[in-house]
């Protein structure tokens, strides 16, 4: 969990010293799927009015935990201070120069033309050149007294002139609009490795120092998912590696319906499960007969025993096919259950069905964790008044039906605030686990006031389902409802601490 966040002058002007509380919940909290809720959970909101950083807070903590050091470059701050649970990590910037070395006019004439010009596409020759560069340097000690455990240097020139590259490419996209950021997050995030085309052409170099404590192995245990405010379509770029540097190449950008991309992963799930389900089965039922042969004659359960696990597991495959996931699978069916009391009958059946409901029971496992989730999130979808439809989930994916149970043609025939409801839930319940903090960006876009005043309850649950960290950033009120106990108020932070240094 991160405990505490401080910053030092983001954007040049304001200073934070964040705490993100565990809360206790005191209100009766419904279980879901016959598992326990904790009344603990970690749910934070920042609000604060816009430019004060609430979405970069949310950027900072996500690519620090993906190890995307080269993101600190790209925004203005002095120091930042992250505190987890057991270690801190802190990040610093230095602006060094590489060589003072003159430019090709005065060099003599024997040596002219050994430097290359700012427009050339020789990245990797003009990276061990004269430029600005900025160092990030990463501590693993609050007060930086120890040699820094990571460091990022970024040279700015070589970025502009990457980026102007990119601009100069005659796409079918207004680039000259986005920022330099935007620009490289967009290309890079969607088919080539940013931090590699870093290193790559010398503009990133990343140093590793030895220490008690690696920078990368305390990030591994964990993890971050980071849901934007715009969450109806993702921006692609149709191009190979090479384009950047080939003028005659021309890329383009591609749009894809973000509710297509939850539809394909739930396509995914049930076919990664069925295809496990049917592997388990193979290896379990190929040994069915010499377990049951080698088995000693003692039986081990009784008769109650034997009926009442019959019982639950005709129950739990009931549940399993209400979602589909044992669509082709028949009900148990055994004429003599209820005489399994009787001394021959228990005889002659106990042995066979006890090993039957266990290696059943086996094979149903592999259901467990996409059953449960997906149970949480069609119960949270379903609470919700979706204009008269409803939501089917099955091998083919998601479809909805309308008030005659007729299926809509495809699932961008639904508004926008019911593709950023399923959206949002899906990505929270599906992407979240022990050690995952989410991250979510105005989670009331496009959503109806109704909606908006029940989703925090359900997010809490989530956070007490999944036992994840949730900090969000909104404007809204109606999401905030009566739970102001949650805020993180940016605005009164940063005043306070400039109060609190003025008094000094």
């Amino acid at each position: 969990m991160l405990k505490r966040l401080t910053i030092k002058k983001l954007f040049e002007l304001y200073s934070y010293d964040i705490s993100f509380n565990e809360s206790w919940d005191e209100w009766s909290v419904e279980d879901t799927v016959d598992a326990p809720l904790s009344q603990n959970f970690s749910v934070n909101i920042l609000t604060g009015p816009n430019g004060y950083g609430k979405t970069m807070i949310l950027k900072m903590i996500y690519h620090l935990l993906k190890k995307n050091y080269w993101f600190f470059h790209f925004f203005e701050f002095e120091e930042i201070k992250f505190d987890f649970e057991k270690f801190f990590i802190v990040v610093k910037k230095e602006l060094s120069t590489n060589k003072d070395l003159p430019d090709n006019n005065a060099l003599p004439p024997s040596k002219k033309g050994f430097l290359p010009e700012k427009d050339t596409a020789d990245f990797t020759s003009f990276a061990d050149y004269g430029n600005s560069v900025e160092n990030i340097s990463m501590y693993l000690d609050e007060d930086c007294k120890t040699s820094p455990v990571g460091q990022v240097s970024i040279d700015q020139d070589l970025i502009d002139n990457v980026i102007s590259k990119i601009k100069s490419n005659g796409t079918a996209f207004d680039f000259v609009k986005l920022p330099t950021l935007e620009i490289l997050s967009l290309y890079f995030d969607s088919k080539i490795s940013f931090p590699y085309f870093l290193k790559k052409h010398k503009i990133s170099t990343v140093s590793s120092f030895e220490s008690v404590y690696n920078l990368s192995s305390v990030l591994d245990d964990y993890a971050a998912y980071f849901q934007p405010a715009q969450r109806l379509i993702n921006l692609r770029f149709d191009s190979d590696y090479n384009a950047i540097f080939n003028n005659s190449v021309d890329f383009s950008i591609s749009a894809q319906y973000e509710i297509d991309e939850v539809n394909a992963q739930i396509k995914a799930m049930y076919q990664r499960v069925q295809s496990d389900f049917a592997i388990v089965s193979q290896k379990t039922d190929a040994t069915f007969i010499t377990r049951l042969v080698d088995s000693t004659d003692d039986l081990t359960y009784s008769p109650n025993d034997i009926k009442n696990k019959l019982s639950l597991l005709e129950k739990r495959i009931t549940c399993y096919r209400e979602l589909n996931l044992l669509k082709d699978m028949t009900q148990l069916n055994y004429p003599y259950k209820e005489n399994i009391s009787d001394e021959s009958s228990y005889h002659q059946y106990g042995k066979v069905l006890s090993l039957y409901i266990e290696d059943m029971n086996k094979k149903l496992d592999v259901f467990d964790k996409l059953y449960f989730k997906m149970s949480l999130f069609l119960d949270m979808i379903s609470k919700k008044v979706l204009s008269d439809k409803t939501l089917k989930i099955s091998e083919q994916g998601i479809s909805v039906l309308n008030s005659t149970q007729a299926p809509l043609p495809n699932l961008h025939r639904l508004s926008s605030g019911e593709q950023n409801l399923i959206i949002l839930y899906f990505n929270l319940i599906f992407s979240s686990d022990a050690h995952t903090i989410l991250l979510i960006d105005e989670p009331e876009n496009s959503l109806h006031v109704a909606w908006q005043q029940e989703m925090l309850n359900d997010y809490i649950k989530i956070a007490k389902t999944n036992h994840c960290q949730i900090i969000f950033a909104t404007h809204s009120p109606t999401f905030i409802s009566n739970r102001f106990d949650l805020t993180i108020n940016l605005y009164r932070q940063h005043h306070k601490i400039t109060e609190d240094q003025n008094a000094e």
